[in-house]
């Protein structure tokens, strides 16, 4: 029975210490450094993959809103080629956020990362774009947009 015993007396031997304080430092560095590669991590462009579908903003939304599940089967996470007329442009410090008219309560919201041709767009223009499909909640939403051609 006696190597069941522990003698505890509410203080940990300075070998000790350094073990868990090491193991600490090395538990958060490694996670440091796991998060840091996902956050910095670039995603690949879409410039040279071609498009499954060639569409208009007008057709894309309509399909969305006559039957998302189907819609879905077609688009979702597709790289998708989009013609339509900007409706409306945000641009924060690293995005710009077109949405392109598909109908009368909704359109195409379309993602760009800084620096892809932004500098010159306005509500008006009718261009075309690729973007990876992302799915519909009252607007479709395209993400890692590059624009092909402005009109």
């Amino acid at each position: 029975m006696s190597y069941f015993y522990v003698a505890y007396n509410g203080s940990i031997d300075q070998p000790m210490k350094k073990k868990i304080v090491y193991t600490a430092l090395i538990l958060t560095l490694g996670f440091g450094g796991y998060i840091y590669y996902r956050v910095s991590k670039t995603r690949p462009g879409l410039s040279n993959v071609t498009p499954a579908v060639t569409i208009t903003a007008s057709e894309l939304y309509r399909q969305y809103q006559a039957n998302e599940t189907v819609a879905d089967s077609q688009f979702l996470d597709k790289v998708i080629e989009v013609t339509g007329t900007i409706t409306d442009v945000e641009s924060t410090d690293s995005t710009l956020s077109l949405e392109l008219k598909g109908g009368e309560s909704g359109g195409v919201n379309c993602g760009i990362a800084g620096g892809n041709k932004t500098n010159s767009l306005k509500s008006g223009d009718a261009v075309t774009l690729k973007g990876r499909c992302s799915g519909f909640l009252m607007d479709v939403t395209l993400t890692d947009c590059v624009i092909e051609d402005k009109h």
